[in-house]
């Protein structure tokens, strides 16, 4: 997750208004997805082995 405040503003809103997500072998895809929601997959499914921490404050999509 990216954690810089400059990175995080630049990130481009999505225009899809409903979460799409989808992810297999280490990879997922998605729309309309919020920072929490990747933090939250990438936990759930140990692709980090470790906790993850949402730190950006985007609840964008």
């Amino acid at each position: 997750m990216v954690n810089d405040p400059v990175e995080v503003k630049a990130l481009k809103l999505s225009t899809v208004y409903e979460e799409e997500m989808a992810g297999g072998s280490g990879t997922f895809t998605g729309g309309g997805v919020r920072p929490s929601a990747i933090a939250r997959y990438l936990e759930d499914f140990g692709l980090v082995k470790m906790p993850v921490v949402e730190e950006t404050g985007n609840a964008n999509r």
